[in-house]
């Protein structure tokens, strides 16, 4: 059975094929995937698996640089041009883009790409900061349940 073009850009589905692709390490199949997704509907899911794969490629920075010019406040693009970049070893865009992303809003995910990113480069103290503050983001939903 073939799925049809708009079945397989809906978000759940595009999400899908590329976590298989990711898990395939594949990710230039991964990354097809998503843009064509992405340019049928914006989708935060999608943008974040774009930064998921292990993928060093020239091009897939090239592209989400591409979409950081129509939405230059994403905070799921920010984090995910940032793991792209450490992916590359951009260590000083990586950090930018990070801290933009947590400027935008704060998450997990982006305090701990930060902590990553800060402990290849060897500064530990920054690291310890950022894996503070990842840790006190997935304690503060248990805190606010009685």
């Amino acid at each position: 059975m073939r799925l049809r073009s708009a079945e397989r850009t809906h978000p759940r589905v595009a999400a899908a094929a590329a976590r298989a692709f990711i898990r395939l390490r594949d990710c230039r199949a991964a990354h097809r995937v998503i843009e064509k997704a992405l340019g049928r509907e914006w989708h935060g899911e999608l943008v974040l698996l774009y930064g998921e794969c292990g993928d060093d490629s020239l091009e897939s920075l090239e592209q989400a640089e591409s979409w950081l010019l129509e939405r230059p406040d994403d905070a799921d693009l920010l984090l995910t041009l940032g793991r792209l970049c450490v992916g590359r070893e951009l260590w000083g865009k990586a950090q930018s883009y990070l801290e933009a992303s947590l400027a935008t809003r704060p998450t997990q995910a982006a305090h701990a790409a930060l902590a990553n990113l800060f402990d290849r480069i060897g500064r530990a103290a920054d690291a310890q900061r950022h894996l503070r503050a990842s840790a006190e983001l997935a304690e503060a939903p248990r805190q606010l349940q009685p």
